[in-house]
């Protein structure tokens, strides 16, 4: 019993002493975790609605070899990259439809939208700092190497909490 109360006042004293390494051990304790990120797109400007952090395990992302939509990097406040992504631009959307003359089959038709609300998945990674934005879109100045731009549409800096914040 004297042991056990040893251990208990040892960890406390620990977690008082050095909050951040009580909570980091809690963090590896509890298990990975996502952030969501809320975020609005307004004419080609993203900007952060809302951030939540959440337990969880992302899937396995997609690949990022596509010519044209957005790709992202978290990072730390020194800059290094923590994570990287692609999604699709938020701002075409995509809808599919039955062929009015050919019953059975669909259609697809695409729409560029101004002003969109999305949600993107990132995993909790310690130091995430910034999420920097960026539009690929293909170069074709030589042609025997097509190659991908990458211009930045937005950075935005991330203060995350447990549950949902801002």
């Amino acid at each position: 019993m004297r042991q056990l109360l040893y251990a208990i006042f040892c960890i406390i004293l620990t977690n008082l002493m050095f909050p951040s390494a009580g909570s980091l051990h809690s963090q590896q304790k509890e298990g990975p975790k996502i952030v969501f990120l809320h975020l609005q797109m307004k004419d080609h400007a993203i900007t952060l609605l809302r951030s939540s952090v959440h337990p969880g395990v992302l899937k396995r992302q997609r690949s990022a070899e596509k010519s044209a939509g957005i790709s992202y990097d978290v990072a730390n406040s020194s800059g290094e990259s923590l994570w990287t992504g692609f999604l699709d631009d938020p701002l075409i959307q995509r809808y599919e439809y039955e062929d009015p003359s050919n019953p059975g089959r669909l259609k697809v038709k695409y729409v560029k939208q101004t002003d969109v609300e999305f949600t993107l998945r990132i995993p909790l990674k310690e130091g995430i700092r910034y999420i920097s934005f960026y539009r690929l879109e293909s170069s074709n100045l030589l042609p025997k190497e097509p190659r991908n731009l990458r211009a930045l549409i937005g950075r935005i800096e991330l203060r995350l909490t447990e549950g949902n914040s801002r």
